[in-house]
């Protein structure tokens, strides 16, 4: 990012000028991390969470038993291990030092629980057993929970109950961020479907992902380049649309003949056979955002990615493809140096170790 600052002398004018210079690669920066696991540990995380005010990194597994890991990022160790006694462990989200959120899709609830594991408070997602249409939300590093303002705020996949009767139209009913409070016991919908999701359907595609920067709010869809923006000051939202070459490629599964009688199988095979808009992360130590953009899948277990830039205008400035049988972009975390990713080649040689790489984009 450059700017320059213009003064006129005699009559003083000041005028501002920003604009994002693209970058030409990501520089690599091998082992930045380090994590050491031992065998009551997971090698496995569902969300990882970094923070810069405890130099810690959270994350949290489900097996071998569901907990919270807490490491000190400087020395890679373990410092507390919080126990949780729910069905499964998805997304979580620290609140303060003794304060978490973590989330069970099993019986689909939230629960607020202390730095020893104890469950204070409980509130279940909103009741759908009457909906045709419904968001159910997802546990993946691409949708975490999201604390603002003593809101929480999640999103997920848009699913339709009868497959058989497959109507978009029927979206426009249904918020794509589901927003709940513990001090106010409610659980509510935010955020219009959008243009594309209201005229087709992209079956187990119809999902997005979450970040926030600062009071805004970014959900994007998986299966094209719109990204919704909403004020959670003012509760007004927009549109934008990103251009990159990925959102043409993706078409929609009510384009093909006879798909409303595919199976489950044949809805996720078509699904790992189109390029996908995996995720949207905001660094907010570089003020740029991440897009996860997935290949075609053409071979079992390996899936080929992309990590695309944009600066805070969404303005198209780097896309580059990262190394599919080194990396596991869903394992990530932004950090102060730069986007660290999990290296599972190293993993492979060396299991006590979890190792990431940190990509910083340059000039």
């Amino acid at each position: 990012m450059k700017k320059f600052i213009t003064i006129s002398i005699g009559l003083l004018s000041i005028s501002t000028v920003i604009y994002s210079q693209p970058y030409k690669k990501y520089k690599i920066l091998e082992n930045a991390y380090k994590l050491y696991i031992n065998s009551n540990q997971g090698s496995i995380s569902t969300n990882i969470e970094y923070d810069d005010q405890q130099n810690e990194l959270i994350r949290s597994v489900q097996k071998p038993k569901n907990q919270i890991e807490i490491f000190n990022i400087k020395t890679g160790r373990l410092k507390k291990i919080i126990p949780t006694k729910i069905s499964l462990l998805g997304s979580f989200t620290k609140i303060s030092t003794n304060l978490f959120c973590i989330h069970d899709p099993i019986v689909r609830s939230y629960y607020l629980i202390d730095s020893y594991g104890k469950i204070l408070d409980k509130i279940k997602e909103a009741d759908y057993s009457n909906n045709i249409v419904y968001l159910h939300t997802s546990p993946y590093p691409y949708t975490p929970i999201i604390f603002y303002k003593n809101a929480f705020f999640v999103t997920g996949m848009v699913m339709f109950k009868d497959l058989n009767n497959i109507d978009p139209n029927k979206l426009k009913t249904t918020g794509i961020v589901e927003k709940f409070s513990f001090k106010q016991r409610e659980v509510s919908y935010i955020g219009a479907p959008t243009i594309k999701a209201l005229s087709n359907f992209y079956g187990n595609m119809s999902a997005y992902s979450l970040t926030l920067n600062k009071n805004n709010l970014i959900c994007a869809p998986h299966f094209s380049d719109e990204i919704l923006i909403i004020n959670l000051d003012n509760n007004t939202s927009k549109l934008v649309h990103l251009k990159t070459k990925y959102g043409s490629q993706i078409k929609p599964l009510s384009t093909i003949p006879d798909a409303k009688k595919y199976s489950n199988f044949e809805r996720n095979q078509y699904y790992k056979q189109s390029y996908t808009n995996i995720g949207f992360v905001y660094d907010k130590y570089r003020r740029i955002y991440y897009r996860f953009v997935r290949y075609p899948l053409k071979s079992p277990g390996a899936m080929e990615a992309a990590v695309l830039v944009f600066d805070e205008n969404f303005n198209l400035l780097l896309d580059q493809k990262i190394d599919h049988k080194k990396y596991n972009v869903s394992k990530f975390f932004v950090s102060p140096k730069g986007l660290a990713i999990l290296n599972i080649e190293k993993y492979k040689r060396n299991d006590i170790n979890l190792i990431f790489d940190v990509f910083i984009p340059i000039s």
